[in-house]
Protein backbone atom coordinates (compact mmCIF):
# COMPACT_ATOMS: atom_id res chain seq x y z
CA UNK A 1 0.00 0.00 0.00
CA UNK A 2 2.77 2.62 1.15
CA UNK A 3 5.32 1.67 -1.98
CA UNK A 4 1.80 2.09 -4.57
CA UNK A 5 0.94 5.54 -2.48
CA UNK A 6 4.36 6.72 -2.90
CA UNK A 7 5.01 5.79 -6.25
CA UNK A 8 2.09 8.52 -7.10
CA UNK A 9 3.67 10.70 -5.06
CA UNK A 10 6.53 11.06 -6.81
CA UNK A 11 5.06 11.18 -9.73
CA UNK A 12 3.22 14.18 -8.06
CA UNK A 13 5.87 15.98 -6.33
CA UNK A 14 3.63 18.96 -5.21
CA UNK A 15 1.22 16.32 -3.34
CA UNK A 16 4.14 15.53 -1.24
CA UNK A 17 2.75 18.31 1.28
CA UNK A 18 -0.43 17.31 1.93
CA UNK A 19 -1.82 17.54 5.69
CA UNK A 20 -4.13 14.55 6.57
CA UNK A 21 -7.34 15.61 8.59
CA UNK A 22 -9.03 13.90 11.53
CA UNK A 23 -11.95 11.51 10.74
CA UNK A 24 -13.52 12.30 14.33
CA UNK A 25 -16.77 13.36 14.46
CA UNK A 26 -16.84 14.41 10.55
CA UNK A 27 -18.81 13.07 7.40
CA UNK A 28 -17.36 15.34 4.74
CA UNK A 29 -14.50 14.35 2.56
CA UNK A 30 -14.09 17.79 1.47
CA UNK A 31 -13.71 19.28 4.99
CA UNK A 32 -11.08 16.76 5.68
CA UNK A 33 -8.47 16.11 2.56
CA UNK A 34 -7.65 19.05 0.82
CA UNK A 35 -8.07 19.34 -2.60
CA UNK A 36 -5.10 17.37 -4.21
CA UNK A 37 -4.78 14.43 -1.53
CA UNK A 38 -8.88 14.14 -2.94
CA UNK A 39 -7.80 14.06 -6.50
CA UNK A 40 -5.19 10.93 -5.66
CA UNK A 41 -8.08 9.37 -4.06
CA UNK A 42 -9.71 9.88 -7.57
CA UNK A 43 -7.29 8.53 -9.35
CA UNK A 44 -8.91 5.14 -7.86
CA UNK A 45 -12.41 6.22 -7.18
CA UNK A 46 -15.30 8.45 -8.06
CA UNK A 47 -16.30 10.77 -5.79
CA UNK A 48 -19.53 9.33 -5.09
CA UNK A 49 -17.47 5.73 -4.70
CA UNK A 50 -15.04 7.68 -2.00
CA UNK A 51 -18.16 8.93 -0.05
CA UNK A 52 -19.57 5.94 0.05
CA UNK A 53 -16.17 4.28 1.13
CA UNK A 54 -15.88 7.00 3.52
CA UNK A 55 -19.36 5.89 5.05
CA UNK A 56 -18.56 2.64 5.57
CA UNK A 57 -15.23 3.73 7.58
CA UNK A 58 -17.06 5.42 10.04
CA UNK A 59 -19.13 2.72 10.13
CA UNK A 60 -16.79 -0.34 11.19
CA UNK A 61 -15.17 1.76 14.22
CA UNK A 62 -16.39 0.53 17.75
CA UNK A 63 -15.05 3.57 18.90
CA UNK A 64 -17.24 6.31 16.85
CA UNK A 65 -14.28 9.13 17.59
CA UNK A 66 -11.33 6.93 16.87
CA UNK A 67 -9.52 8.30 14.23
CA UNK A 68 -8.70 4.80 12.51
CA UNK A 69 -10.29 1.53 12.56
CA UNK A 70 -7.82 -1.51 13.13
CA UNK A 71 -6.95 -4.51 11.47
CA UNK A 72 -10.02 -6.74 13.32
CA UNK A 73 -12.54 -3.91 12.21
CA UNK A 74 -11.11 -3.67 8.70
CA UNK A 75 -12.05 -7.66 8.23
CA UNK A 76 -15.36 -6.69 9.16
CA UNK A 77 -15.84 -4.94 6.10
CA UNK A 78 -19.54 -5.82 4.12
CA UNK A 79 -18.25 -6.40 0.90
CA UNK A 80 -15.40 -8.95 2.25
CA UNK A 81 -17.31 -10.34 4.61
CA UNK A 82 -20.34 -11.84 2.75
CA UNK A 83 -17.44 -13.53 0.32
CA UNK A 84 -17.01 -17.56 1.31
CA UNK A 85 -13.09 -16.64 1.04
CA UNK A 86 -13.43 -13.93 3.51
CA UNK A 87 -10.79 -14.75 6.02
CA UNK A 88 -8.16 -15.61 3.41
CA UNK A 89 -9.10 -12.56 1.28
CA UNK A 90 -8.47 -10.12 4.48
CA UNK A 91 -5.21 -12.35 5.71
CA UNK A 92 -3.93 -10.88 1.89
CA UNK A 93 -4.28 -7.36 3.31
CA UNK A 94 -0.99 -6.13 4.68
CA UNK A 95 -1.32 -2.05 6.37
CA UNK A 96 1.75 -0.05 7.46
CA UNK A 97 0.30 -0.05 10.88
CA UNK A 98 -1.91 -1.21 12.98
CA UNK A 99 -3.65 1.40 13.24
CA UNK A 100 -5.38 1.89 9.34
CA UNK A 101 -6.15 5.49 8.54
CA UNK A 102 -8.87 6.18 5.61
CA UNK A 103 -5.74 6.89 2.90
CA UNK A 104 -4.72 3.31 3.52
CA UNK A 105 -8.65 2.07 3.53
CA UNK A 106 -8.95 3.36 -0.04
CA UNK A 107 -5.17 2.24 -0.87
CA UNK A 108 -6.22 -1.52 0.10
CA UNK A 109 -9.15 -1.50 -1.57
CA UNK A 110 -8.13 -0.04 -4.31
CA UNK A 111 -7.24 -3.34 -5.93
CA UNK A 112 -11.28 -3.65 -6.47
CA UNK A 113 -11.39 -0.81 -8.25
CA UNK A 114 -12.63 -0.48 -11.98
CA UNK A 115 -9.91 2.01 -12.62
CA UNK A 116 -7.25 -0.52 -10.74
CA UNK A 117 -5.55 -1.68 -13.76
CA UNK A 118 -5.91 -5.45 -14.94
CA UNK A 119 -2.78 -6.85 -13.70
CA UNK A 120 -2.58 -5.62 -10.50
CA UNK A 121 -5.87 -7.78 -10.38
CA UNK A 122 -4.92 -10.88 -11.88
CA UNK A 123 -1.99 -10.30 -9.16
CA UNK A 124 -4.55 -10.30 -6.60
CA UNK A 125 -7.19 -12.42 -7.93
CA UNK A 126 -3.32 -15.11 -7.93
CA UNK A 127 -2.98 -14.70 -4.43
CA UNK A 128 -6.67 -15.43 -3.24
CA UNK A 129 -5.89 -18.66 -5.58
CA UNK A 130 -2.20 -19.31 -3.82
CA UNK A 131 -3.62 -20.65 -0.63
CA UNK A 132 -0.30 -20.88 1.03
CA UNK A 133 1.31 -18.28 -0.18
CA UNK A 134 4.24 -19.87 -2.20
CA UNK A 135 4.13 -17.91 -4.95
CA UNK A 136 2.75 -20.92 -7.15
CA UNK A 137 -1.07 -22.80 -7.12
CA UNK A 138 -0.85 -26.40 -6.45
CA UNK A 139 -3.28 -29.15 -7.03
CA UNK A 140 -4.21 -28.93 -3.09
CA UNK A 141 -4.01 -25.25 -3.61
CA UNK A 142 -7.18 -25.21 -6.14
CA UNK A 143 -8.68 -28.21 -4.10
CA UNK A 144 -8.70 -26.36 -0.70
CA UNK A 145 -9.74 -22.91 -2.67
CA UNK A 146 -12.59 -25.06 -4.48
CA UNK A 147 -13.48 -26.27 -1.39
CA UNK A 148 -13.85 -23.28 0.26
CA UNK A 149 -15.49 -21.25 -2.18
CA UNK A 150 -18.21 -23.92 -3.38
CA UNK A 151 -18.34 -25.43 0.04
CA UNK A 152 -20.94 -28.68 -0.18
CA UNK A 153 -22.57 -27.40 -3.37
CA UNK A 154 -19.60 -29.84 -5.03
CA UNK A 155 -19.03 -33.58 -4.27
CA UNK A 156 -15.63 -34.96 -4.08
CA UNK A 157 -15.94 -36.62 -7.40
CA UNK A 158 -16.37 -33.40 -9.13
CA UNK A 159 -13.84 -31.74 -7.08
CA UNK A 160 -10.86 -33.80 -8.20
CA UNK A 161 -12.32 -34.11 -12.15
CA UNK A 162 -11.86 -30.41 -12.27
CA UNK A 163 -8.71 -30.02 -10.33
CA UNK A 164 -7.20 -32.96 -12.88
CA UNK A 165 -8.72 -31.11 -15.88
CA UNK A 166 -7.62 -28.06 -15.04
CA UNK A 167 -3.93 -28.75 -14.63
CA UNK A 168 -4.25 -30.87 -17.79
CA UNK A 169 -5.05 -27.89 -19.46
CA UNK A 170 -2.81 -25.41 -17.77
CA UNK A 171 0.11 -27.28 -16.16
CA UNK A 172 1.98 -27.41 -19.19
CA UNK A 173 5.33 -28.41 -17.74
CA UNK A 174 3.86 -31.01 -15.72
CA UNK A 175 5.25 -30.35 -12.74
CA UNK A 176 2.24 -30.13 -10.70
CA UNK A 177 2.11 -26.38 -10.46
CA UNK A 178 0.86 -23.08 -12.15
CA UNK A 179 2.94 -20.33 -11.93
CA UNK A 180 1.70 -16.35 -12.32
CA UNK A 181 2.57 -16.57 -15.94
CA UNK A 182 0.63 -19.49 -16.21
CA UNK A 183 -2.76 -17.80 -14.35
CA UNK A 184 -2.64 -14.98 -17.06
CA UNK A 185 -2.84 -17.16 -19.55
CA UNK A 186 -5.30 -19.36 -18.81
CA UNK A 187 -6.84 -15.49 -17.60
CA UNK A 188 -7.35 -14.64 -21.21
CA UNK A 189 -9.79 -17.22 -21.62
CA UNK A 190 -12.23 -15.37 -19.21
CA UNK A 191 -12.59 -12.06 -17.71
CA UNK A 192 -11.66 -12.70 -14.16
CA UNK A 193 -10.49 -9.26 -13.66
CA UNK A 194 -14.21 -8.60 -13.89
CA UNK A 195 -14.78 -10.51 -10.45
CA UNK A 196 -11.81 -8.80 -8.51
CA UNK A 197 -13.99 -5.27 -9.26
CA UNK A 198 -16.67 -4.41 -6.38
CA UNK A 199 -18.84 -1.14 -7.39
CA UNK A 200 -18.81 0.33 -4.05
Amino acid sequence: INAEYMGLLKSNPHKQHISMGSCCGRDRLSELYEYDELELFKTLFDYDQLQTLFRKYNDLKTDPQSDHITFAEFSNLDNLKKNPMHEHIVSLFRFPQEQISFRDFVFALSVFSPKKKADMKLRFAFQVYDMDGDGKISREDLSNYLTQFLGSHLLAEDLDKTVTRTFDELDLDGDGLLTFEDFVKASAKSDISSKVTIRF
